[in-house]
């Protein structure tokens, strides 16, 4: 009985780690977000990536957000002119 359980446990195991790894395929997640989603160490999952050459949306330049603030300087004297 012991041996069909972690037979059951390593199965459940490697469907999560194939589903973490998809999800950084599509680039729906990163490898320390999925790591930290699914529990897996983020060096499993970096390791298993690159066996499967499957880069994270990081290593290919990621969906960055950059800001459009304008930049606002304050007054020196306190009061506008």
């Amino acid at each position: 009985m012991p041996c069909m359980l972690i037979q059951i446990l390593i199965t459940f195991e490697i469907i999560t780690l194939q589903y973490a790894l998809e999800l950084i395929h599509q680039g729906q997640l990163g490898i320390k977000p999925a790591a930290r989603a699914f529990n897996i160490p983020a060096a499993t999952l970096h390791h298993a990536a690159r066996r499967r050459k499957i880069s994270s949306p990081m290593q290919q330049g990621g969906n960055h957000v950059v800001s459009c603030r304008s930049k606002i300087t304050p007054s020196i004297s306190g009061h506008q002119t």
